[in-house]
């Protein structure tokens, strides 16, 4: 190697040139080698928190699939009516025992449902192939006989009237199917009664009416029919009392002649008569409207020409508060 500045000969790689001083060509090379640098990691194309939004939205979508699905409150209320039998369900082509099933679940969709103050669904279950069985729980401030004789009385009557004059609990009863109702106290240790609505328990109660009964004619064999009528419905009364219609009513008793039934009902109220007299007069109307005229038995009664006498007594019978007559004018 020779020096760039004064050519002489230079032994080895020294940096500067013995003769001159001037720096060697392996200084200027080492300078201008260039040196090795760290290699420069690629951009991401994502952003760092993307992944994190993506594992909670995935745990989003896990969790609502896994949880149960639950009926909203109008499907409750909706379910509700159709199992108390005050909304027809739409017209199936189904066979008993699909209906009858179907009926159980969407009743155990709504359970437990209060039904009134005192009374609540508490189960439904598919008996064999053909019955229907509600558990209802009563929470009652009446004593056990007086909760008995009220289920076996106008409970009974009212529920049969009312699954009679349903459209689809009547096609269900008239293709053999059967709806039992099973009543117990709140904890339900101890039952107070059950009954069964088959078809046959229509018959009576929503018959047409023959053709001489429509047209007038034949008066004397209607009343003849009106008066058996009458006469069977005063015994079974009679069979039942006493019967409890609420916390101070109580049919005690009834008797029937050729176009009337007369119903005795005590009072046990601590009020003054006069007092007593406006609570039976205020409250007839609807009374009258929910338990005879909206029941096809009763209501047909009406229609065939008879008249329903309520009297009211006081608690031991003695005293006599007033009589009431039911007649089909009433209705409206």
């Amino acid at each position: 190697m020779f020096c760039a500045n004064c050519g002489q000969a230079i032994q080895g790689e020294p940096k500067f040139c013995p003769a001159c001083g001037t720096p060697t060509a392996a200084v200027t090379d080492a300078e201008n080698k260039p040196t090795a640098s760290a290699p420069v990691k690629p951009k991401s194309r994502f952003p760092k928190w993307l992944p994190l939004v993506i594992g909670f939205v995935a745990l989003l979508l896990i969790a609502k699939m896994c949880t149960p699905k639950h009926p909203n409150q109008s499907q409750m209320d909706e379910a509700a009516k159709i199992v108390l039998g005050q909304k027809d369900p739409a017209p199936s082509t189904e066979s008993v025992s699909d209906v009858l099933r179907r009926s159980a679940e969407t009743a155990r969709a709504s359970i437990p449902r209060k039904v009134d103050e005192y009374t609540t669904l508490h189960g439904a279950e598919l008996i064999g192939d053909k019955r229907l069985r509600f558990d209802f729980r009563i929470d009652s401030p009446n004593t056990p006989m007086e909760t008995t004789n009220q289920i076996r009385g106008v409970m009974h009557q009212q529920t049969i009237a009312q699954d009679c004059s349903t459209a689809d609990r009547r096609r269900v009863l008239d293709q053999g199917g059967e709806f039992e109702y099973r009543y117990l106290n709140a904890d339900g240790s101890h039952e107070y009664g059950s009954f069964v609505t088959r078809g046959s328990d229509c018959s009576a109660s929503t018959s047409a009416p023959t053709a001489a009964t429509t047209s007038g004619a034949n008066v004397a064999s209607n009343a003849t029919g009106l008066e058996a009528a009458l006469t069977d419905m005063a015994n079974q009364i009679n069979q039942r009392a006493p019967m409890r219609i609420d916390s101070k009513t109580v049919v005690t008793g009834a008797a029937a002649t050729s176009k009337t039934l007369r119903m005795i009902m005590n009072i046990d109220h601590p009020y003054p008569r006069d007092q007593v007299l406006a609570m039976i007069e205020s409250n007839m109307p609807a009374y009258v409207r929910s338990n005879y005229c909206s029941q096809p038995s009763q209501l047909k009664l009406l229609k065939d020409g008879a008249m329903i006498l309520l009297e009211f007594r006081n608690r031991d019978g003695k005293e006599h508060y007033a009589t009431v007559p039911v007649t089909l004018d009433q209705c409206g």
